[in-house]
């Protein structure tokens, strides 16, 4: 049997070779040193804060304000400090809706179509609202989910304080091309939506507990196709609306409207306000509903009961 010897005072080569568990840790620690030193010496913060003051700038008609933004590079994360809604987008410019947080971060890289998707928070009271804008190159698709809007803060929005009760879950998805609305789908829905009194013309209208409210809306361009169911026959009010929201980006206060429903009062409802009842005295029912044209646009409808 034939055996190779070795010399007492010869090493194998082996014994030099660093194992691939350390190369491979070297190459990681190189990496990791290169990229926290570009991180320290790129201006990274100064690029998104003007990326996102260009994102800003592009929506005049509902502007965002802020006194400053804090911005976090290790998990990317952009707090709003004091931000604020400005008044035009409730079509009173000179005030403003002071939020209680709006901060947006990134989620995880999207392979196809290539880009990045994010994660805005946005609080007022027990108002939530989840966007997730997934953004990548000409194009930009939002979803809306887990979000939550209170009567309080849909009331000062329209600029009548205590209006409406209740809380409305969202659910959506928006569709943008070029910074443009392509298409998207809206989905509202309410279990405890009211309408407290309010006065109108120096009548007195009495608070209405709708209860149950389902709204769906289609947008292409800038047509929004809409249904509204609103209570039910036990309800004070029961009252169903489809037509459409022709939308006006530059001022959504004048977007026009076409829409068309009924609706039926309960007898209960119409014996405690006598002076509704007169109204539609002369108004004729179709199987127990009074018929409804809607125009005009958002901030001046056109009512009219056939």
């Amino acid at each position: 049997m034939n055996s190779k010897k070795i010399q007492d005072n010869i090493i194998e080569d082996s014994v030099y070779e660093v194992p691939t568990f350390y190369k491979l840790k070297y190459i990681v620690i190189g990496i990791s040193m290169l990229v926290i030193g570009f991180v320290f010496n790129f201006p990274v913060k100064s690029i998104i804060k003007t990326q996102v003051e260009n994102a800003l700038l592009q929506n005049r008609s509902c502007p965002i304000e802020y006194s400053e933004l804090d911005i976090s590079l290790f998990l990317p994360n952009v707090n709003f400090i004091t931000p604020k809604i400005n008044g035009k987008c409730f079509n009173k410019p000179n005030e403003s809706l002071l939020l209680d947080n709006l901060q947006v971060r990134t989620t995880i890289p999207v392979l196809f179509p290539p880009g990045i998707k994010l994660h805005a928070e946005i609080n007022k009271g027990d108002t939530k609202l989840n966007l997730y804008p997934r953004v990548s190159l000409g194009r930009t698709d939002l979803n809306i989910s887990n979000s939550n809007i209170t009567g309080k803060f849909i009331s000062t929005l329209i600029g009548q304080e205590n209006l409406i009760a209740g809380n409305l879950d969202i659910k959506g998805v928006i569709n943008l091309e070029n910074h443009q609305l392509s298409k998207g789908a809206l989905r509202i829905s309410s279990k405890d939506f009211n309408i407290n009194s309010q006065t109108i013309n120096n009548f007195t209208i009495p608070a209405l507990n709708i209860g149950n409210i389902n709204f769906s809306g289609d947008l292409v361009k800038k047509k929004l196709d809409i249904k509204l169911r609103a209570g039910n026959e036990a309800a004070p009010v029961f009252a169903e609306f489809k037509g459409s929201i022709f939308l006006n980006m530059r001022n959504m206060s004048a977007s026009g409207l076409k829409l068309t429903g009924e609706f039926s009062l309960s007898d209960d409802f119409l014996k405690k306000n006598s002076f509704i009842a007169l109204l539609l005295s002369s108004k004729k029912k179709v199987d127990g509903k009074y018929i409804i044209n809607v125009n005009g646009s958002l901030s001046r409808p056109s009512i009219s009961i056939l």
